[in-house]
């Protein structure tokens, strides 16, 4: 087979493309025309109203929230397509000389106990644990909706039908992900597949320049924040640091060179700067107060590391994404 001339892009070198979606039941659902009171013309409203409100099922949303999260902080976006994210799957050697899983084998391995953890443990809160009256969760919840708008319910926009049955909803929730190629169609031949083949370098190569760009300017606005948040202007009062401010930087520590797909040195160097002034600070507390020696020392580090990434994310290759 003659070899596609989009095989020796860069970025498919070391990463995977991959799809990823959050599967859920909807807890919102339209109001006909007409049923919700309002002086508005139907044509310029749409109400909705929300059908159960419930403890065990906002667990179950916040948990999918959570590990969307978690692996699109490892990942980058595609810039090919939505919902579409290339992940490394460079095989580091460990401590011990072994290579350890590439970060899709660990991805993979994440939603696979994500959607269990959810099956065995999550849905059954909300759907089988039962009350003395035998009522899940979801029945009390449902119990709850029903009653009139006096007692907090939905009253006349209450309907039996907008409820699935437990089985089927719990089929409801799940977390998907397919690692998949991107390349030109082996039923094409001659002028017509060179001419697509080429098309598709060119949005591989925007798509890897992008990237570059995205994560500068990431770890730019991480920067400022950093800055802004320590800098007490004439006058001001100093702002509140949360200990967010840290574990931010921790996990962009811990998952840059994941995502740094393009072995953008450069950038790398910056992060590296970054993470040796942070060293020093084990607790948040130590960039509070009006005399912290930690504080100004952490804020001056950064002032000299800001004119550093600003010329970084200058000189990237795009700034605007545009596939004209």
């Amino acid at each position: 087979m003659k070899k596609s001339k989009t095989a020796d892009i860069a970025l498919l070198k070391n990463a995977a493309l991959f799809s990823l979606s959050v599967h859920a039941w909807g807890n919102r659902k339209t109001v006909g025309k007409g049923k919700a009171q309002t002086d508005a013309a139907d044509a310029l409203t749409h109400t909705t109203k929300t059908l159960i409100v419930c403890d065990e099922l906002k667990a179950v949303y916040d948990y999918q929230g959570k590990v969307w999260q978690w692996v699109v902080a490892r990942v980058m976006p595609s810039f090919l397509m939505d919902s579409l994210y290339f992940a490394s799957t460079k095989r580091e050697k460990g401590a011990d000389g072994k290579h350890q899983p590439s970060i899709a084998e660990v991805i993979a391995e994440h939603i696979e106990a994500a959607n269990i953890n959810l099956q065995t443990v999550l849905l059954p809160k909300l759907l089988d644990d039962r009350d003395e009256a035998g009522r899940s969760a979801y029945d009390r919840a449902k119990l709850a909706a029903a009653k009139p708008k006096i007692e907090g319910g939905l009253g006349s926009l209450y309907a039996e039908a907008d409820y699935p049955q437990p089985e089927d909803l719990k089929r409801r929730f799940y977390i998907s992900h397919n690692f998949v190629d991107f390349r030109v169609s082996e039923n094409l031949i001659g002028k017509m597949r060179r001419k697509e083949e080429e098309k598709l370098r060119s949005r591989y190569g925007k798509a890897e320049q992008a990237m570059v760009a995205a994560l500068r300017a990431g770890v730019q606005e991480m920067v400022r924040h950093l800055l802004e948040i320590l800098t007490v202007k004439p006058g001001e009062k100093r702002k509140k640091v949360h200990k967010s401010l840290l574990t931010n930087w921790k996990e962009l520590f811990d998952t840059f060179a994941a995502r740094n797909l393009m072995e953008d040195e450069q950038l790398a160097s910056v992060v590296k700067q970054a993470e040796g002034i942070l060293s020093g600070v084990t607790d948040v507390d130590e960039l509070k107060g009006d005399e912290s020696a930690q504080r100004d020392k952490v804020l001056e580090q950064f002032k000299a590391l800001e004119p550093v990434i600003d010329k970084l994310v200058e000189d990237s290759p795009v700034r605007k994404f545009n596939w004209d």
